[in-house]
């Protein structure tokens, strides 16, 4: 229910001022029989409230529930709804799981699902979901394909069959087991 000024005369003028009542559609709903006159607080945004003044920054307004018993007009109910959260906060809205395949996650509040990519080589061992394109590729090079990289260093075993199984890690073999610092920056993961 939001109240509105209905005359623009004065904002401090007694009388300058009539009280409506819209419902959620827009609708003028006639006001409850004994609400009486009641105190009218300007808010910031041209609209205003009998609850009292209100920033923003507290959970409800500053007299929203204070009542001068000395005034006969006080001794009606009016509901006032608690909120828990500040009037300007954005409310919580539902994850949806993405099943595009091709999603950048620009397409409003969702989540990817996790690990999209799974591979499908009939003799996998890999309990393998992979979350990127690239982490599926590399799996797949160093698991299924028989290519190896040789290791330049004379003399040692890591040569066809036993080569390295990724080419990324070829400087980290070569500085690890050979004690022979690579001349470009790694590779990182």
């Amino acid at each position: 229910m939001a109240y509105q000024k209905k005359n623009h005369l004065s904002y401090d003028a007694p009388h300058g001022f009539t009280l409506v009542c819209f419902d959620e559609s827009g609708k003028l709903l006639d006001l409850p029989a004994g609400l009486g006159d009641l105190p009218l607080h300007p808010d910031q945004d041209g609209w205003y409230s009998v609850l009292g003044s209100w920033d923003g920054t507290t959970d409800i307004p500053e007299t929203a529930n204070e009542v001068n018993e000395e005034i006969p007009e006080n001794k009606i109910a009016i509901p006032i709804p608690q909120l828990n959260r500040p009037r300007n906060a954005r409310p919580i809205l539902p994850i949806i799981f993405c099943e595009y395949d091709k999603c950048a996650g620009h397409c409003g509040p969702h989540a990817c699902e996790p690990g999209r990519i799974t591979c499908k080589a009939p003799s996998c061992s890999s309990s393998g979901n992979f979350k990127t394109k690239q982490a599926f590729s590399r799996h797949y090079l160093s698991k299924h394909l028989d290519d190896r990289v040789d290791c330049p260093v004379e003399g040692c075993p890591r040569v066809g069959v036993q080569g390295i199984k990724r080419k990324d890690n070829l400087a980290a073999h070569i500085l690890n087991k050979h004690g022979i610092p690579s001349s470009r920056p790694p590779i990182s993961n």
